[in-house]
């Protein structure tokens, strides 16, 4: 099990692939950790990724990966808040699992700037 993963107040620049990926006991491709019955090898609980700046990320992709900036797969309780994200080549945030996903800024990424919408209060 991993669990207590917090990545915060931090500045990532010029990445080549994501800024932060956490994949774990999801899909089928790389990265994603399954035993040979298909079943997860383990469990990703609390991760909370909060208040970083990303810039200039994923401009170099591995081939058939989108490298987004922050990609969180398999978490059970995830926050991902108070992210600046500036020129992204793929999606700002990639979460999967019902994560808490609150207001975050992404700015001059390949598509339209967007700004997530304030979570629940």
């Amino acid at each position: 099990m991993a669990d207590f993963i917090e990545l915060r107040d931090s500045e990532i620049k010029y990445t080549d692939h994501n800024a932060v990926a956490l994949r774990y006991g999801v899909g089928t491709g790389w990265g994603f950790l399954k035993r040979p019955d298909s079943a997860p090898l383990g469990r990703l609980t609390h991760v909370n990724v909060l208040r970083n700046d990303l810039y200039e990320i994923g401009n170099r992709p591995p081939p058939g990966d989108a490298s987004h900036a922050i990609e969180v797969k398999g978490g059970e309780l995830v926050e991902i808040a108070y992210n600046v994200i500036d020129r992204t080549y793929a999606s700002g945030i990639q979460a999967i699992e019902q994560p808490l996903v609150r207001r975050n800024k992404q700015d001059a990424g390949l598509g339209e700037p967007v700004e997530s919408l304030p979570g629940p209060s």
